[in-house]
């Protein structure tokens, strides 16, 4: 594999066509998507601001800085649109362009630690078609500028540590900033940043440097205070948040399965999940073996541990919250397998196959749409039994009442999240007849079931408060008619 040798001028003219595929990768996830929740939320906000002091005022609507904001607000004065139905592909556009600039700044680091042309080429298409990549970056949401904001301040720190000059460590202070504009989990990583700049450099040039983006940052810091201070964030960490004890086991195990497969994979279908772990159990290690030798220990760094340290002992415990490293541990990956090209020949490509097929698994449910939902996975079934009645996370109808009332509307491939319940209050309606169900999914997507009216009724992302009103008024509305 290191034997090969590449021009230049052909590693480059890959290196845009790796891009262009993760462009088109991206488009394809996102071909046919409706609105969600996080999409509508960005657009709102992009609409709300007209000042500087708008933008920099906390709003409890969305809990972000407000980097998207402008970034989607830019994008709708270029190019005329509202953000209404019918434009969803044209509003995603942007990002998906944006979250595609992570397969050739994963190819700048991979070179720049020293890996092969080949290797470096063959860890850009694993970021261009990383499943996580393709299912955050297709959303109207911060998580696709977050990623190449990252991954050029890893960029600039590798060549701050390697030159040591002044204009690199500054370079690196400013997308150090952009990026926690863009999203919190970004102020983490930024301190394991300068952390690592502290300990090579033991001067005070790093204080400097971090200062920098601290004061580049400052104008959000009373934001920030106000989030931390007045949000229910107890709230959405009980609420969506892994919940399967112990956390300091399933949290970390969760995070690593989404960086690697994404949610086009359930995380328990274990004839799967199992054999791609092992492999990058195995490619890990060697990546390891590798970094003690040559010193380049920043895709292990920021690509495993950081992530696995965040994931077991603070709330960002969802792998998307961890998108960033997802390049960072490709590249890691991509250093173990060149590792064991060099002592086991065949063996490191033989692993990097195997990863290569689950990913391309993941990729191919994407495609087809069989997804699961992020919270899928998250909580306790033992929990789940006391308010469900059958779930319905289908692959086929899942019980007598879905049979009757939606078995025909279900295809056999579908996987969707949903939970068939007659529990009253949360879940249906405290208004609700004791004779109705609910398939009730994930984001407040509720399908209404009333046997004595022989009624179903749809809706999507209806706001929680409202849900029992709604009910209320359909039930009476059907029952004077």
């Amino acid at each position: 594999m290191n034997r090969v040798r590449v021009a230049p001028a052909v590693e480059r003219i890959g290196i845009l066509i790796i891009f262009g595929v993760a462009v088109a990768a991206r488009l394809l996830a996102a071909r046919g998507m409706c609105y969600w929740e996080d999409d509508l939320g960005t657009i709102n906000q992009a609409r709300r601001w007209e000042t500087l002091a708008d933008l920099l005022r906390p709003n409890a609507a969305d809990w972000h800085p407000p980097l998207t904001w402008v970034f989607a607000r830019a994008w709708m004065a270029v190019t005329g649109l509202s953000g209404l139905p019918g434009e969803e592909l044209a509003m995603r556009l942007p990002f998906c362009v944006a979250g595609a600039l992570a397969a050739p700044l994963a190819w700048a680091i991979a070179r720049r630690v020293g890996l092969a042309t080949i290797a470096a080429l063959g860890t850009g298409v694993a970021v261009a078609v990383a499943p996580l990549l393709l299912w955050v970056d297709r959303d109207i949401r911060g998580y696709a500028l977050l990623t190449p904001l990252v991954l050029a301040s890893h960029l600039f720190l590798l060549r701050t540590l390697a030159e040591k000059r002044h204009r690199e460590g500054c370079t690196w202070a400013v997308l150090a900033a952009l990026a926690m504009w863009t999203h919190y989990v970004a102020i983490p990583i930024g301190a394991a940043q300068g952390l690592v700049l502290l300990l090579r450099f033991r001067s005070a040039r790093p204080f400097a440097w971090g200062a920098l983006a601290l004061v580049l940052y400052a104008p959000w810091l009373p934001a920030l205070r106000e989030h931390l201070t007045s949000l229910p964030l107890g709230s959405h960490q009980a609420e969506v948040q892994v919940n399967v004890p112990p956390i300091v086991l399933t949290s970390p195990a969760y995070a690593l399965f989404g960086l690697v497969l994404g949610h086009a994979t359930f995380p328990w279908r274990f004839e799967v999940v199992v054999p791609i772990g092992l492999a990058c159990a195995a490619l890990v290690v060697a990546a390891a073996v590798r970094a003690r030798r040559e010193g380049t220990w920043m895709p292990l760094v920021f690509g495993v541990v950081v992530p696995v340290v965040l994931a077991a002992a603070s709330p960002l415990r969802m792998p998307r919250y961890h998108v960033a490293a997802c390049p960072m541990l490709m590249i890691a990956l991509a250093q173990g397998a060149s590792e064991m090209w060099e002592r086991k020949r065949w063996l490191g490509v033989g692993l990097a196959v195997v990863v290569g097929l689950g990913i391309a698994r993941s990729d191919v449910n994407l495609g087809m749409g069989r997804e699961y939902h992020f919270l899928y996975p998250l909580r306790p079934w033992d929990e789940i039994a006391k308010r469900v009645t059958a779930p319905v996370a289908w692959r086929g109808p899942g019980s007598d009442v879905a049979d009757h009332y939606l078995g025909a509307a279900v295809p056999e491939d579908a996987s969707w999240l949903g939970f068939l319940t007659h529990e009253r209050g949360l879940w249906i309606g405290a208004s609700a007849p004791e004779s109705c169900y609910a398939a009730r999914g994930a984001g407040s997507n509720v399908v209404f079931i009333d046997p004595d009216h022989d009624l179903v009724a749809v809706v999507r992302w209806i706001n929680k408060a409202s849900l029992d009103g709604f009910v209320k008024f359909l039930v009476e509305s059907v029952r004077s008619a």
